[in-house]
């Protein structure tokens, strides 16, 4: 097992786990509560082309915000939510794409199928337990999950820019 799928694989897990949130959790306890059933295509869209834009252009914008509260009247946060949800994740997928591209450009496929899997994981897990958790335990998991993945991910950046140092120092 190589370095990239020991410490890109719990991202690749986290992706998953966060994206089977948003897609059955969050869609189920907002949007459709809220909006209605017919909206939520509408949710998943917006998402979708967020994650579109966020792929292309690697930026992302952070916005300090109350805790939001559902509400028929300002329906346009539940489509805000996901469309930045959507940034988030266009970002982390970009950076997994990236790693396994830049570290194994002639062993592609033997890196990126174990992190697909780890991503399929992460969505069966989450869809699995869709109906057992409230929405705060799994929001706190998330959290949780995200802290735990980010860690050896950074460890992994660290390492291959001190290789491309050294690799620099030598030439």
């Amino acid at each position: 097992m190589s370095d990239t799928l020991l410490f890109a694989g719990p991202l690749a897990y986290f992706v998953g786990t966060e994206q089977a949130y948003m897609m059955a959790d969050f869609m189920k306890a907002f949007v459709a509560c809220e909006l209605g059933p017919n909206s939520v295509a509408g949710v998943l869209v917006g998402m979708g082309v967020m994650q579109l834009i966020a792929a292309c252009t690697l930026s992302m914008l952070l916005r300090h915000t109350k805790r939001v509260v559902p509400s028929r009247d300002d329906s346009a946060v539940l489509y805000v939510i996901p469309a930045a949800w959507g940034v988030c994740n266009a970002v982390w997928e970009t950076l997994l794409f990236a790693l396994t591209t830049l570290t194994h450009p002639n062993k592609f496929a033997e890196v990126t199928s174990p992190l697909q899997a780890l991503r399929f994981l992460g969505l069966a897990v989450t869809f699995a337990g869709h109906g057992v958790l409230c929405e705060a335990p799994k929001i706190i998991i998330l959290a949780i999950l995200l802290v735990i993945s980010v860690i050896p991910y950074t460890m992994l950046e660290l390492k291959l820019e001190n290789q491309r140092k050294a690799l620099k120092l030598s030439l």
